[in-house]
């Protein structure tokens, strides 16, 4: 159970991060805070304001309240060992390190929250063997329905790499999908997530050309995206595999059909 923000116990005999909620932790509080249950039940109708509930909009929910919850645990923390004479730049440097790293870590986990919502199965940082003799192989964040399905028909699983700042990381996503190619076929399944609004047209259509099949794009830069892509001359061969983060769920049922679906 995640602890409330009121209750941010400090040791200062401990790291100043350890003192923080885990991320998961402080995902789970942000969740029970804006009651996101609700609002999963109620996907795709509008609210009191009128605005569509969207997976889209819960996400970018969830991370401002977590992010907000995670900068008063650490206000807390400044403060105590501050007061104690602890050194303020090493302080800091620890502090913005910790910020850093959890930022990439709560958008896996809300999304894997959307996932089990929607009843998809997924198996997440499983290895994919690209040989039979070493026991190192490829590690992407989600794997849909299973690595054992992935292996045993590659074309009817779903690859997934998440990324909430794309920046440059999208080329060890064209990385990834090469390795995966070479040894399953240009027939799979390899999608994007990338929940950037400075997602760029050029790392858009560089994966594209580069074994990434589908690209998913925070609703909030799709339309922008999109206007950019209508200026260059072969867009007709991107525009179908760029998509709305919120449709993702929906096309993964439909690719992977019954047997991607929990219970089943």
């Amino acid at each position: 159970m995640a602890r409330s923000r009121s209750k941010c116990e400090i040791n200062t005999e401990k790291k100043p991060t350890e003192n923080i909620p885990s991320t998961s932790e402080i995902v789970e509080e942000a969740i029970a805070k804006l009651k996101i249950d609700e609002l999963l039940d109620k996907l795709f109708e509008k609210d009191g304001s009128g605005k569509v509930i969207t997976p889209s909009r819960i996400v970018k929910m969830l991370e401002e309240e977590a992010f907000k919850i995670y900068k008063e645990c650490e206000e807390q923390v400044r403060k105590e060992y501050t007061s104690i004479g602890y050194d303020s730049k090493k302080l800091e440097q620890s502090l913005q390190q910790a910020r850093f790293s959890r930022g990439g870590r709560t958008f896996e986990i809300i999304f894997t929250k959307l996932l089990d919502k929607f009843g998809i199965k997924y198996e997440r940082n499983k290895v994919i063997k690209i040989y039979d003799d070493i026991t190192e192989g490829e590690k992407p964040d989600f794997i849909i329905p299973s690595v054992d399905s992935f292996c045993e028909n590659p074309s009817s699983a779903i690859v997934i790499t998440v990324k909430r700042k794309v920046r440059e990381r999208w080329r060890e996503a064209i990385g990834e999908a090469q390795i995966l190619r070479n040894k399953f076929g240009d027939n799979i399944n390899i999608w994007f997530v990338g929940f950037d609004e400075k997602l760029s047209l050029y790392s858009a259509v560089a994966m594209l050309d580069n074994g990434i099949k589908r690209i998913y794009v925070i609703n909030g830069r799709y339309d922008s995206l999109i206007k950019e892509l209508e200026s260059i001359p072969n867009k007709d061969k991107y525009l179908p595999n760029i998509r709305r983060f919120s449709d993702i769920f929906e096309d993964i049922m439909q690719l992977v059909g019954d047997k991607g679906v929990r219970g089943n």
